[in-house]
């Protein structure tokens, strides 16, 4: 994969089974658990792709495609909204639970495309 890979989920297991699965396959992950978290990863280096999840504890996940680009957002829900994904720029988008290796492939696709 060889990625750099923005991981912004407010479940602590959650977060920590994407960044271990996705470092090994060789991404550089950087986890965030908030909104500030993501925000000040985000101010600190650029990003192939980011694990976007929706609801976070200081607002809402989509409010980071702006700073991060919509195009490089993999957003993951437990009530996915593709509508409103869409109306928001999102292009890879999948339902919690989450299979790793669609998260994977997901990415891959994401990469490649940019």
């Amino acid at each position: 994969m060889g990625t750099r890979v923005l991981i912004v989920e407010d479940e602590a297991t959650l977060r920590r089974t994407l960044a271990a699965y996705l470092a090994g396959r060789g991404a550089a992950v950087v986890e965030a658990g908030s909104l500030a978290e993501a925000r000040a990863a985000l101010r600190a280096r650029v990003f192939d792709a980011l694990v976007l999840d929706v609801g976070l504890p200081d607002g809402d996940g989509l409010d980071l495609l702006e700073l991060a680009g919509a195009w490089r957002a993999l957003v993951v829900s437990a009530a996915p909204d593709p509508a409103r994904f869409e109306r928001r720029g999102v292009r890879h988008h999948l339902p919690k639970p989450l299979d790793l290796r669609h998260v994977a492939e997901r990415l891959d696709r994401i990469c490649a495309a940019a």
